[in-house]
């Protein structure tokens, strides 16, 4: 089953995302195959001659009258109309039904394979709850044959490995996942195909050229017929005029040439081939490229530390069993489906890192927008991150690592959420022996007295376990998402939380700071106790008790101011704001010297 369902549903309608400009905000989905469960994006290092064929594709210059305004399908009914004026356009036609009235032909759309997908996993339909209510109630004497009543003459019924039902037209070479087993349905399908198909003919197209056709309905809730043309042996899809180019990218991606658009036309192709795979065999040259793809990506990801590659080790082994059993052209739906999948990934991933460009993206950390992933960091930031230890900048840093040019790549992404169990792990169950602490601290009679006037080592005792006690609190409200279960779910939670609160007042600075509250409140509930401790050392005690314990606490001050300026100097986190905030007050105090002393000495540099 699909891990990617049209979330909320359609309503029998397909959503796109504005296509004349190129907004390169957050991609609101994963950048690998919409149905597959890895959430990741990474690089398929390899070189544009895979032996497929690099032929460019000829994109046809669009007028500014002609390019719709936004990529919707309201828009494409006006752009890709098919009964247009002109000779070569095909003529809706006009068909009796079976009571003699005349029926309007449907207006006729491009999609692409994209939206097709889309209205594939949108439920229109639903079965009775009730068993009594089957429509089958009898099993008649002697039936060891079934079929399927109502298929249209020439046309046959197929299941999908993943269970949907779509239906083939061998002859006229037609694919529909509507249910033509409707008359109504069936009768719009085949007047759209006829019209279309005499556009088909009078084009110099390839020998195995195929048409998808969709009923589905516009944004103002009209039907309409979505279509477009897809050939395996060119490996790519068309329409029959020119189209935006935001119909295959969705808006992902600027499309800096001919060749990028291929790599996005490649993408929609395959998962083509994933929603029809019954009818057909994989070509071997796809084998091959599968193939020798996920042989690469394992070496780069095993010699390479900044691996674009998807996947781990543990992962590609296990996909390369898939791949065992796949002959050329055999006719395996599941293996067809299987191969189409990950090749459709691969696709997505060269077209999202500009794979074979003079700019592609070759490192994990490099961005191809901007120079450097590193962003700028708030006032705020820098205020809040001293009083939480300076742990907000390390998740911050993570964070900005998985998070580069709009997109994710899952392994760091697994990294950083079992960092995270880790760590907040790690908070709770010492919180748990010093809230114990501070129960058997306060229950002393000696400082917890009945005095309404409490003294100073009660009150830091009362905060310590306050803080403590606000660590569950605040990991139950982190972890409520599950983002911790290790499946592909649980990776699109995490990603789309961090999206939602990317836009948000304080962006991916909030995000940070959520995360260092549980080991950052820990921190503080420890130095309260501390502190309760050093009131109880330093009243009403001795000389020799003070120096005692003064030496020691000293002392262990100058080894955690020691191990924050090591942090700042790059052992621990590279360039910490403990060293901004050092630079900063460095320079101040050699300002103010100069002044004093009207010197210019040289200041430290840091």
């Amino acid at each position: 089953m699909s891990t990617v369902p049209p979330v909320g549903g359609f309503g029998g309608r397909i959503p796109r995302v504005s296509s004349t400009r190129y907004d390169l905000g957050p991609v609101a989905e994963y950048p690998v195959s919409d149905h597959a469960v890895f959430g990741s994006s990474s690089l398929f290092p390899f070189e544009r001659s895979s032996g497929l064929g690099e032929a460019p594709i000829s994109v046809p210059s669009l007028s500014s009258d002609n390019i719709p305004d936004n990529g919707g399908l309201a828009s494409m009914v006006d752009s890709c109309n098919i009964p247009t004026a002109g000779p070569n356009a095909p003529q809706a036609t006009r068909r009796d039904t079976d009571d003699g009235n005349a029926e309007p032909a449907l207006p006729i759309i491009c999609v692409p394979p994209l939206d097709v997908n889309g209205v594939k996993y949108h439920r229109d339909v639903f079965y009775p709850l009730d068993a009594s209510r089957s429509k089958v109630l009898i099993i008649r004497r002697g039936v060891w044959e079934f079929k399927r009543p109502g298929i249209p003459l020439g046309w046959k019924a197929h299941e999908c490995p993943e269970g949907k039902l779509y239906f083939h037209h061998k002859s006229r070479r037609l694919l529909t996942m509507t249910d033509i087993q409707d008359d109504q349905n069936c009768r719009q399908i085949e007047r759209a195909s006829d019209d279309l198909l005499s556009q088909l003919a009078s084009m110099d197209a390839p020998d195995d050229a195929e048409m998808t056709l969709m009923k589905t309905s516009n944004e103002e809730g009209e039907d309409v017929i979505g279509y477009y043309v897809a050939s395996m042996s060119h490996q790519r899809i068309f329409w029959f005029k020119a189209v935006d180019v935001s119909l295959v990218t969705n808006g992902e991606r600027a499309v800096v040439s001919e060749m990028h658009l291929e790599k996005a036309i490649r993408e929609q192709f395959w998962q083509h081939v994933e929603m029809f795979p019954n009818h057909r065999g994989l070509p071997g040259v796809a084998i091959r490229e599968l193939k020798d793809t996920f042989t690469y990506g394992l070496c780069d990801y095993v010699t390479s530390h900044t691996s674009m590659f998807a996947f781990d080790p543990d992962t590609i082994e296990k996909l390369t069993r898939c791949m065992e059993g796949m002959i050329e052209d055999e006719i395996n739906p599941a293996n067809t489906a299987a191969a189409a999948r990950l090749l459709n990934t691969i696709y997505k991933e060269r077209f999202i890192h500009f794979h074979g460009e003079a700019g592609a993206r070759l490192d994990r950390e490099d961005n191809a927008f901007v120079a450097g992933i590193k962003g700028p960091r708030s006032h705020f930031f820098y205020l809040v991150t001293p009083f939480l230890f300076f742990i907000p900048p390390v998740y911050l840093k993570d964070l900005e690592r998985i998070c580069v040019d709009n997109s994710v790549h899952r392994l760091l992404l697994l990294q950083l959420i079992n960092r995270l169990k880790r760590d907040w792990e790690s908070s709770i169950t010492p919180a748990t022996v010093l809230l114990s602490a501070n129960v058997g601290f306060l229950a002393i009679n000696s400082i917890d007295t009945t005095s309404p006037n409490k003294s100073a080592a009660q009150i830091s005792s009362y905060i310590s376990s306050i803080f403590s006690l606000f660590i569950y609190v605040v990991v139950q409200i982190l972890s409520r998402h599950r983002w911790h279960h290790n499946n592909g779910q649980a990776h699109d939670a995490f990603f789309l939380y961090i999206l939602k609160r990317e836009n948000r007042i304080m962006g991916i600075e909030g995000v940070a700071i959520a995360f260092s509250l549980p080991t950052a409140l820990f921190l503080w509930s420890m130095v309260t106790f501390l502190v309760a401790l050093m009131f109880v050392f330093f009243e009403n005690s001795s000389v020799a008790t003070k120096v005692a314990m003064g030496a020691v606490v000293g002392f262990m001050g100058v080894v955690v101011i020691l191990l924050l300026y090591l942090e700042g100097e790059g052992t621990i986190a590279e360039r910490s704001p403990f060293s901004h905030v050092w630079a900063l007050l460095a320079e101040t105090l050699c300002s103010l010297y100069k002044r004093w002393s009207n010197k210019d000495p040289s200041c430290p540099r840091l």
